[in-house]
């Protein structure tokens, strides 16, 4: 036939093997020289296709002739036997080959069977759970070498878990133990056993099942389709009296009579159709009586012939394992009501309806596909459930969210009916209003979005327990979106005085109010009826924007604003005013009812000038988990003459630095595992300050609830979410890991202490905002965001007049106890950041003088001008009438997965530079002295480089402190003398286990700043009585001006799971340097919770604030 042929190919289904098997047979690969060397080798279970075969002449044992492969084609594998007949069928004899040639049969198959024998191993880890690797023990070349696969040499370190069954007491957990075992041998990270595997047959009879529920908790092992097969060859026989199963047995079996060949079908609680196979295989580690055993584990990836088909199934299996997880439809069932719905905190039974429909794949009988995970369902379930569409529960201070800034946006130019005139060319929204507003289309920061599902801004929400993804936005980007919003109004859709749009297309800003840009990407059209009166504009606009939700409080303040003009004739601008006035209503950023009272909202502030001298910290988070290991790495004269320095390369592997990117420092007066270490290169300013004795390190140090090691059930009692930045990054910054202080973080709660005790405080964030500044409702500390450049005037040419910013205020006054939690949150952000700046604006025109100004400080990189803003701050400190002030600034870009060593160190270069200006303008101000850096991350990095040439999240790592005080020169901690599984902190995978919790950092620290008192720190630290009291360095330890005794060892507390936190209304008096501040009426709120709610929705949010604290010692 002239016809074209037709090529098939074989698509194998997914298909898993078992790790251990007997009667293993030893496969090659490579070529074997005259040294007679086997490369590379290991175990293969000979009943499956897996190797080519290996020829030799008869008398093969005693001659030197090659072997040879006689393939069918290019790539054939085989099952061994048949290896023996192919090698049969042409007169020799399949053979352990003493050489080998390679040939067209190698090109693509590259291992072969040899006639020698190989046994599998169980490798049984040390470590907690006693997790197992698998270890190859092939019989010896004819060189004497074995030269095993790495993946199952015997220092492998591709642990799994196992089920442990039987004798369990008998499991050896360390080499003394293993090596009294006659069958078994140690090394290092564990323990080496021989092992046979035991098949059995599940069920013999279908008696012995009652339900289905006995099949899915018996049988592990899976099995492909008896349809598949030839006809004859599996025989349906129903359900054997059990429902919801069907029984497949070989040549025309019986219920009665089943064995290892049986499948059995049934249908899961998903909808999708399982095949068991009728066996129970079970590997026996030998020499143990009565008998140890585990479950055979399985992989999919044949370690003989690793293919990319096998990896997509792998990956495949790993998303459906996620996907039919039972928590799998409430977790994305939250996310969807929150995101969609629009309800930060919806109730267990709105979660499990959702969930359901989910699952069930049908919402009301109208939508879905009737099959588990369909996502129409669940989002239907979403927003037609009760709880999202009940305007009763407006009512609930809890109910509802607040808006997104994109959401809001958009919604304000559909309602008001926005008429575009751009080319769809031209792109509406300009390309940085990410970082002017905190969101933009497909901007996001980072892979976490643009906020965290659980995160709880300062403040009510916090207090009461509940969440506000949206709240972490809620910053000083809330003015930029206001004036936005303004210019919109004013000037059309453009770029012009803060405006959203991309580009004027060339034209010229207006300098008068009401004249739309001429090329502007569009105006709003909305003019309301002609014969509207101010209160049906009032209504109308109440309906588009707020839902019809503005308070009567609200509505009176802006009808007083904008009903004149409105009747004298001009109701454009009327109506300009009206929309200006509504968007700055909390009732427009959030979803429930505000109920303000038209009282001022009021801030606590310092009229006069403290007593006492200026402190500060500052915490410097290099965000991402900086490889803190190659910042720090010892270099030589180490303890028995170890030589850390080549463990430390060979551990690192692609990462390692070589001595010549290190600076030698001397830390022969710290009791580490050597005397010499080295900083990184990029890092000489860390060499300097350390010689100069202002800088130290904390070695191995990181989040821990207890002491731990590798023996403990370090996952469970880690009491936090390890490895995870969103969780970890916070657990930094809390240092509360048992949840003492909900929503609360260090900084803040340390200096809630400090105003208690008289001091004057400000927690500072830079350029963001952060659970690091975050302090307790009931202290009210002022929080500020510090801006990286002055503050650009708004709300440019106003319609309303210089009181435009006063209305506003009065807008978002004081509140009703049962305040929507979202209005309050917005109130009281806005409020702040309008305070904010009007008193940037006043530092600004403070620059001119002399005494501000920074003209000696350039600017730079991103973090470089975040540090310059700091110490432009803190050169406020006199106006700002502060004596103690906590700053955090972030250093983005740690996340080293995939980066070169060069690119690691290029951002410690960054962070070098940006720190040397910094130190030199505290010197400039005389303040040096007075300031202290404290280093952070997420977590420390794998110490293993990934095959990315990259690492990995770990949990310890190395960090410093600077500082003109501080008692440097020294590493504090313990670097750990083993950088492999030989230490006691390793768990695998080139992680960690801290040994120094970051409580014995902070400790110190809060005692400098001028926290002393034990019930203080008890609360500050609520988790440091969980470690000996000698971890805990105190200010004498850390710096040289310190005045609280270093701990001994000998007065210890004795770890608890959960300490009993003080109350921080009950602590002992302490004299205080000045009076607590006197309340004013601008613009802070003075109100905060007096306990914490006992119910997720609070009836009363908000109570009086409490009493000044005495001014005197009793």
């Amino acid at each position: 036939s002239d016809s074209a042929p037709i090529f098939y190919e074989y698509l194998r289904p997914p298909c898993v093997h078992q790790h251990f098997f007997n009667n293993g047979q030893k496969i090659i690969a490579g070529s074997i020289g005259s040294d007679l060397v086997v490369n590379d080798s290991m175990c293969a279970d000979p009943r499956y296709y897996l190797a080519a075969e290996s020829c030799c002449p008869p008398g093969w044992e005693s001659n030197g002739d090659s072997a040879i492969r006689i393939c069918s084609y290019n790539g054939e594998r085989m099952k061994y036997s048949s290896a023996i007949d192919r090698c049969k069928t042409n007169d020799l004899d399949q053979c352990n080959p003493k050489k080998m040639a390679r040939n067209i049969c190698t090109d693509t198959v590259a291992y072969s069977w040899s006639a020698a024998g190989c046994s599998v191993r169980a490798k049984i880890s040390f470590e907690v759970g006693h997790q197992v690797a698998r270890v190859d023990n092939p019989q010896q070349d004819w060189a004497g070498k074995r030269n095993v696969k790495n993946i199952v040499r015997a220092d492998t370190i591709n642990f799994f878990q196992v089920p442990w069954r039987g004798n369990i007491e008998a499991i050896p957990t360390n080499r003394a133990s293993c090596d009294a075992l006659s069958s078994c041998y140690s090394v290092v990270d564990g323990c080496i056993c021989d092992t046979h595997v035991v098949e059995t047959t599940g069920f013999l009879s279908t008696t012995e099942i009652s339900t289905m529920i006995d099949v899915r908790e018996m049988l592990r092992v899976g099995a492909f389709n008896p349809e598949m097969f030839d006809t004859g060859e599996y025989s349906n026989l129903g359900n054997c009296g059990v429902t919801g199963l069907t029984v497949y047995t070989r040549n025309d079996g019986y219920c009665s009579s089943l064995d290892t060949s049986t499948v059995f079908l049934f249908t899961d609680d998903f909808g999708v159709d399982r095949y068991l196979k009728n066996m129970v295989s079970n590997v026996h580690v030998d020499g143990i009586t009565p008998d140890l055993f585990f479950r055979n584990a399985v992989h999919f990836i044949d370690f003989a012939d690793r293919n990319a088909r096998d990896m997509h199934y792998e990956t495949d299996a790993a998303i459906d394992t996620f996907f039919y997880h039972p928590t799998h439809a409430p977790f994305l069932s939250i996310r969807i009501i929150q995101r969609i719905a629009g309800i930060s905190n919806p109730s267990p039974k709105y979660v499990e309806r959702v969930s359901t429909a989910y699952k069930n794949g049908s919402f009301m009988g109208q939508f879905g596909s009737g099959k588990y995970g369909d996502l129409g369902a669940m989002v239907a379930a979403a927003l037609l459930d009760p709880e999202a569409r009940s305007v009763s529960l407006d009512i609930d201070p809890s109910h509802g969210h607040i808006r997104e800034p994109l959401i809001k946006i958009i919604s304000f130019f559909r309602s008001m009916e926005t008429k575009l005139s751009a080319p769809l060319s031209v792109p509406l929204l300009y390309s940085g209003i990410s970082k002017t507003i905190g969101q933009g289309p497909y901007r996001s920061d980072s892979v976490f979005s643009f906020f965290q599902p659980e995160f709880a801004p300062a403040g009510v929400i916090t207090s009461a327990g509940l969440v506000s993804p949206e709240g972490k936005i809620l910053d000083f980007r809330l003015i930029n979106l206001l004036n936005g919003l303004y210019s919109t109004v004013k000037f059309g859709y453009s770029m012009c005085y803060g405006g959203f749009g991309d580009t004027n297309l060339g034209a010229a800003c207006p300098r008068q109010e009401g004249v739309v840009t001429e090329d502007a990407l569009g105006e709003l059209t909305y003019t309301g009826n002609p014969n509207s009166t101010p209160d049906d504009i009032l209504d109308d606009l109440s309906l588009l924007l707020t839902s019809s939700r503005l308070s009567e409080t609200n509505r009176e303040i802006i009808k007083s604003s904008f009903e004149n003009i409105y009747l004298s004739g001009n109701k454009a601008k009327g109506i300009r005013i009206a929309q200006q006035l509504m968007v700055s209503t909390p009732e427009f950023h959030s979803t429930n009812l505000s109920k303000p009272n038209g009282n001022p909202r009021l801030i606590s502030t310092y009229q006069n000038n403290p007593s006492g001298h200026y402190k500060a910290v500052v915490y410097f988070e290099m965000e991402g988990g900086a490889d803190s290991f190659n910042l720090l790495v010892p270099t030589g004269n180490c303890k028995n003459g170890k030589d850390m320095f080549a463990e430390y390369q060979r551990a690192r592997g692609r990462v390692k630095l070589a001595r010549n990117q290190l600076l030698n420092i001397d830390a022969s007066g710290s009791d580490q595992v050597c005397n010499t270490f080295g900083v990184n290169k990029k890092f000489p300013l860390l060499q300097k300050l350390y010689a100069e004795k202002q800088a130290l390190f904390i070695a191995n140090a990181g989040v821990l609830a207890k002491p731990l090691t590798k023996y403990d059930n370090w996952h469970k009692e880690s009491k936090v979410h390890l490895f995870a930045h969103n969780h970890m990054r916070n657990e930094n910054k809390e240092i509360d890991p048992l949840n003492e202080n909900t929503g609360t973080g260090i900084g803040g709660r340390m200096l809630d202490i400090l105003r208690r005790q008289g001091f004057h405080t400000s927690s500072n964030m830079v350029d963001g905002s952060s659970v690091f500044a975050k302090g307790s409702a009931f202290d009210n500390n002022p929080t500020w965001n510090v801006n990286l450049k002055a503050p650009e005037v708004i709300d440019k040419y106003s319609t309303v007049g210089p009181d435009m910013l006063d209305i506003v205020k009065e807008l978002n006054g004081e509140s009703e106890s049962d305040n929507s939690v979202y209005g309050e949150t917005f109130s009281t952000r806005i409020t702040q950041s309008l305070y904010e700046y009007e008193e940037g604006l006043k530092m600004d025109e403070m620059m001119d003088d002399p005494d501000f100004n920074m003209d000696e400080y350039p600017y730079g990189s991103d973090i470089n001008d975040k540090l310059r803003a700091t110490a432009q701050f803190m050169k406020m400190r006199g106006e700002r009438k502060v004596n103690r002030d906590a700053f955090i600034v972030t250093h983005e870009g740690y996340d080293s997965h995939t980066e070169t060593v060069d690119e690691v160190n290029s951002k410690f270069k960054s962070a070098n530079d940006a720190l040397q200006r910094f130190i030199d303008e505290m010197k400039r101000q005389d303040i040096w002295d007075d300031i202290v850096i404290v280093m952070g991350s997420d977590f420390g990095r794998s110490i293993s480089s990934n095959s990315n040439g990259g690492t990995d999240h770990a949990w310890g790592g190395n960090y410093f402190m600077i500082g003109g005080s501080l008692n440097g020169g020294q590493i504090l901690g313990e670097y750990p003398e083993h950088l492999s599984s030989a230490s006691n902190q390793w768990i695998g995978r080139g992680r960690l286990i801290p040994s120094t919790p970051l409580e014995s950092i902070w400790n110190g620290v809060a005692n400098w700043m001028g926290v002393h008192d034990e019930n203080d720190l008890d609360h500050l630290l609520p988790n440091r009585d969980n470690f000996k009291k000698c971890i805990m360095f105190t200010d004498k330890d850390l710096f040289i001006d310190g005045q609280v005794p270093s701990s001994t060892c000998s007065i210890t507390n004795p770890p608890t799971l959960a300490p009993v936190n003080s109350n921080p209304t009950t602590l002992s008096p302490i004299p205080l340097p000045t009076p607590l501040p006197t309340p004013v009426p601008t613009v802070f709120s003075t109100k905060g919770p007096t306990s914490q709610p006992t119910t997720p929705v609070p009836t009363a949010v908000v109570t009086e604030s409490p009493a000044p604290a005495p001014t005197s010692n009793p």
